[in-house]
């Protein structure tokens, strides 16, 4: 880990936006992995722009390019704009974050080791079991000595999950936005075994909800500035099956890459080249499918197989001579 102190500008923003920009980043600079700052002008490590501007014309930037890295404002629902680095306006602040801490993550590295970083698998982070995203993840892995009812308490916050019917109860309204809150605290939940007998008494108290629903929420709300520390970021991603959008929820763009990952594997940079989205969005989808269990890995990159040209037909000669004598398909032909 470095002590340096990463900067951050704006570049063709309103007044108001770049306000607001600033006072997010003093306000709740608790939330981000690295130290960052705001600066004036262009001598920074990551520009916030709108398309157009001077620097704002190549969003992100590979890990041997000069110059800072460009975060491009995508204030169109339908404005294509291919790049690891695009934020949709009105900007989600957990979503900014994450992009400051991908590219201070990434860098950082790179300057500790020296040559460009290739996401593999995060083994620090895989053997360290400290968030509620893993705890639920190592409570639904088959075989792992899990009790059958466990409780998990996390700022004020408990969970009651049935590990063989994948279901969970709980007394706090747990909505999307609050499953995110609880999975970026910074602390390690709690984790209690609950008695057959005990968890029949929850059973007729609360609510059962799908462990499903909760585990795509985690992913989807969550921390994005990575994948999953048991995915490695140099392999590419298909899904096994379709998301249950219906239970867990599900918005265009996941219903869109979703058709993709079940045609072919992508790896997470032809996710954000062909779908238009930066890679927060990406990891999050993929975070969201993998804690589902629906991800599969495909070691190396993922293109599209060749499309082979079509063969004529038995019959197409005869066609094309009826045509000719009927003299379909010529009209316009000689015509000025």
């Amino acid at each position: 880990m470095t002590n340096k102190v990463w900067t951050l500008t704006t570049c063709g923003l309103p007044l108001r936006d770049e306000i607001l920009v600033k006072s997010v980043l003093r306000v709740s600079a608790s939330r981000l992995t690295s130290a960052w700052r705001y600066v004036d002008g262009t001598d920074c490590d990551v520009a916030l722009c709108e398309p157009g501007t001077p620097i704002g014309t190549d969003s992100g930037r590979a890990e041997n390019t000069r110059g800072p890295i460009v975060i491009t404002l995508k204030r169109e629902p339908r404005a294509a704009n291919p790049s690891l680095a695009t934020l949709q306006w009105p900007m989600r602040v957990s979503e900014l974050f994450d992009l400051l801490n991908y590219f201070s993550a990434r860098d950082e590295r790179q300057l500790t080791s020296g040559s460009p970083v290739i996401e593999t698998v995060d083994e620090a982070a895989k053997t360290a079991q400290s968030s509620l995203v893993l705890a639920l993840w190592e409570l639904t892995q088959p075989n792992s000595g899990q009790p059958a009812y466990a409780a998990l308490e996390l700022g004020g916050t408990t969970i009651y999950v049935n590990v063989k019917q994948r279901t969970y109860r709980s007394r706090n309204e747990l909505n999307p936005n609050a499953i995110g809150a609880l999975t970026r605290l910074s602390m390690a939940p709690s984790v209690s075994k609950i008695s057959a007998e005990d968890w029949s008494e929850i059973d007729r108290g609360y609510q059962t909800q799908p462990l499903d629903a909760l585990l795509w929420n985690c992913g989807t709300h969550g921390p994005a500035s990575k994948l999953l520390p048991w995915l490695n970021g140099a392999n590419a991603f298909a899904l096994r099956q379709w998301p249950d959008f219906g239970r867990m929820g599900g918005k265009s763009a996941y219903i869109a890459l979703s058709a993709r990952l079940m045609r072919r594997a992508y790896t997470v940079p032809q996710l954000c080249r062909d779908a238009s989205l930066n890679v927060v969005q990406v990891h999050a989808f993929v975070n969201a499918c993998a804690l589902c269990g629906l991800i599969k890995e495909q070691v190396g990159t993922s293109e599209p197989p060749p499309v082979a040209a079509a063969q004529p037909g038995r019959w197409s000669s005869v066609f094309r001579v009826v045509r000719s004598a009927l003299g379909i398909g010529e009209v316009g032909r000689g015509s000025t």
